[in-house]
Formats: C-alpha cells, structure tokens, sequence
C-alpha cells in the first residue's frame, strides 16, 4: 500500500509536467502504469527522501521534478518533435588518475592527457545543468585524488543530485561529511567481493579495508550509499553472489549496483560473457528486490534491457564527459562528439543526437563491439557509428509508458 500511495503521489508530478490539460483519464493510466512498471523493484527510504535507484534523482525534489521533463523532452525527441533529448544523467570523469588496475576499467587506457581545472569543470557543470539535466555522477579514475572535489561538487546547485563513484581510497570520516556539506547526495563504492582477496585482486590493488571504512563512514555523514560491483562469473553459477548481497545488507549498503564486464578499455575487442550469464544477472535483479532483507538490487543489463528502458546511451538516458572534456555516448564508449569546452554542450549533442535516435534494446557495446574495436583503431570519431548502426524497430518498456 504504502509503494502504491508514493508511486502515485510520483504520478501526480508526471500530470504536473505534462500540463493540467491532461485528461485525468490519461494521468490515472500513466500513473498506474508507472505502478506496474516498478512493482518488483524495492524502494529506500533515505531520511526524508525515497530512492527507486541511483539511475534517477531521489524524490522528491527539484531534480525529481527535472526528470519528469527530461524524461519528456526525450519522448519528443524519439518521437521525432524535439530537436535534442535531455538525459537522466551524466557522468563527468574529474581524472584519470587512480591508484587501481581493475581488469575491467572503462578508463584504464586513459591513464594520461589532460586534466581540467577545478574552473574548466565548474563550467561544464554550468552548461550540464542549463541543459536540463537532473542526475551528475562524478568519477574518474579516482576522483578524491583530487585536491578540489569538496569544491568541484558544491558547484552543482538543487537542480541535479549528486553522486560520487570511488575506490574508497581518501573517504576517511572527515571528508564524508565535506561531501555531505557541499551538498553530495551519495556515494558509490566499488566492491566486487566480500572476501579481501578476491576483490584486491578484481582491483589489482590492496583496497578491501579502505572500501569497508568508506562504507562506515559515508553511513555516519548520512550519505546515500551504493556498490558498484563487476561479479566474476563463478559468483553467479556458485550462488556467491547471493551471499555478496547479504554481506553488503550486513554491513548497511542501501543499495547494489551489478554490472556484467563490457568490451572496452582492456577488454574492447573481447566480448567475455555469455548471454546466459546475462539472464543471471537479470534474475538476480529480480529475485533480489523481492527480499526486503537485501538492499535495493540494480542490475544494470536488466535496466537497460528492451523490457525496460532500452540503453540510454548517446543522451537518451545518458551520457558521459572523459577528463579532457570530450561528449561521449556513455562511460563505456570510447568514441568522442566534441569537447564542450570548444564546441560548447550543445553542438556536441547535435552530432550524438544525428547518431542517437532512439533507445537500443541492449548495451550497444556488447551489441557493436566489434565495429566500435575498428573505429577506435583508425582513430575515427562518433560520428562514424551513424553507419554501422541500425535503427531499433521496438521500443522498450519505458518509452512505451511514456509515450
């Protein structure tokens, strides 16, 4: 009863957006579809806030209303009656610097180039958040191995919610709650196991206390936190992962993202999971939310699956600025659009969005994987995509919904 009141109440800011010409008839079907569409997913409560997942800002909220029309801004644009979508969100790599060689890393071949200054981020902050959108992810590399994230982060205004994505490494109790002061919303931690060895070993590094102490005292400043968690295979088909999720429920995490390994950085060029392993991971999301014991469970792969939202990337859902300040489609896509501190935001999205029409029925990594391979060996921008890239013909769930 208590989801149905608060998917309702979350209805009520969809009819607000969409106008009070809106018949209530329609609000009443949308609302309710919203209903179905998340019943078997589990709601935090985080003090006076409600969080469905990371992937979307808390509610309620400024950034919460500002979803409701990104989120529509994106319907016209798939629909063809809108020049430009507004993404969810968009994560913003602040270096590339970490002291961890995780096999899996997106980054992990831009351990060089330049960093920008704390003021060249505030500006790309500025236009982000002009342009609409309600979710800011801060990430790196290591992003505390910044002197200035305290500062950098207090730029983002109610707007947008924050988030902090971190080994754990430089999270001790006093900068947790620097974080929390300049406004932070939450912190995701990366773990990708609960027994030390394993997940020194996924990191390439010693940094199992250092994420347990992170945990700790993110808790203690009253920050929202999350796991990121890349799963070695043998954690699904033992049943491991199950006893991750009670360890994480254990030591208080609010909230597990999982996500398979994708073909890019050391890996790009090699797809190593099989579809099985990924109809695993989206029964674990399933399974998962229905025990109130466990955290809230975001797999990723189930997320962006066609009976969901489809993947967002290239600005449907979200997109992602590497530490030179170049638009990509998402953090796992090493293909550029412009750097917005030369083009300016939104000449970049009018190059992602010539590319970017409509949500893909999965990750478009795993799907293009192999053309992509080939255009980041010829040195070939974004742009290229437009001619390896088909059209989906369905529309996933949400973009249903919304339509």
């Amino acid at each position: 009863m208590k989801k149905t009141l608060l998917l309702l109440k979350m209805g009520r800011e969809l009819r607000k957006k969409m106008g009070r010409d809106v018949p209530f008839t329609k609000f009443l079907r949308r609302t309710m579809r919203l209903y179905s569409f998340y019943r078997k997913e589990s709601i935090i409560k985080h003090g006076d806030l409600y969080v469905l997942s990371t992937f979307m800002p808390p509610y309620p909220g400024k950034a919460f209303e500002r979803m409701v029309e990104a989120n529509k801004a994106t319907v016209e644009f798939v629909k063809g009656d809108a020049h430009l979508p507004i993404p969810v969100s968009t994560y913003i790599s602040v270096t590339n610097r970490c002291m961890c060689h995780c096999y899996y890393c997106s980054n992990s071949l831009n351990r060089s180039g330049k960093e920008l200054s704390g003021e060249e981020i505030k500006r790309i902050i500025e236009e982000i958040q002009d342009y609409g959108v309600p979710v800011i992810g801060f990430t790196g590399g290591e992003p505390l191995l910044r002197n200035d994230i305290v500062d950098i982060i207090s730029h983002v205004d109610e707007r947008s919610s924050t988030l902090l994505f971190t080994t754990g490494v430089g999270l001790d109790e006093k900068m947790a709650h620097k974080l929390k002061n300049a406004g932070l919303f939450g912190v995701v931690i990366s773990l990708d196991s609960h027994v030390e060895e394993e997940h020194n070993a996924s990191k390439g590094c010693r940094v199992f206390s250092s994420a347990m102490d992170a945990i700790k005292n993110a808790r203690k400043a009253g920050l929202y936190v999350a796991l990121n968690t890349i799963p070695e295979e043998k954690m699904l088909h033992t049943g491991k992962i199950w006893e991750f999720l009670e360890f994480a429920a254990s030591i208080g995490v609010e909230e597990v993202r999982i996500l398979d390994p994708i073909p890019t950085g050391r890996l790009l060029g090699r797809n190593i999971w099989e579809d099985k392993n990924i109809e695993m991971l989206r029964d674990v999301h399933i399974k998962g939310n229905k025990i109130r014991r466990l955290p809230k469970i975001s797999v990723l792969s189930y997320i962006e699956g066609e009976d969901v939202t489809g993947c967002g990337a290239g600005g449907i859902r979200h997109m992602y600025v590497d530490a030179s300040g170049n638009l990509h489609p998402c953090d796992m896509v090493p293909l550029s659009f412009g750097n917005i501190l030369e083009d300016g935001l939104e000449r970049c999205m009018e190059r992602m969005a010539s590319v970017f029409r409509r949500p893909h029925e999965r990750c478009i990594m795993r799907k293009y994987w192999r053309e992509i391979e080939e255009l980041v060996k010829n040195g070939e921008e974004g742009e290229k995509l437009r001619e390896i890239m088909d059209m989906p013909e369905k529309m996933p769930a949400l973009f249903e919904m919304m339509g």
